[in-house]
């Protein structure tokens, strides 16, 4: 599936690492929810990795909602 490091860094293709230091937009929900709708590159595995969830604005946690409520059955989430 690739190594540690690239995962832990968000530089595999299954993997998506939102972390940021201010609010976390709609947009960036958006794309984390594109990322979890499109296929994955192997070994059907994805993971999510959010750091500083405390900045997620009001827009930005409604729209994780469902993903969280109902991920995919091989959907891992780090928050």
């Amino acid at each position: 599936m690739g190594s540690f490091f690239d995962i832990f860094n968000g530089e595999h293709r299954n993997c998506f690492k939102l972390i940021l230091d201010e609010d976390i937009k709609i947009d960036q929900v958006r794309s984390l929810l594109k990322f979890l709708g499109q296929s994955v590159f192997s070994k059907n595995i994805k993971i999510v990795m959010i750091d500083n969830a405390e900045y997620l604005n009001l827009n930005s946690s409604n729209a994780l909602l469902k993903a969280l409520e109902e991920p995919g059955d091989s959907t891992f989430f780090f928050i």
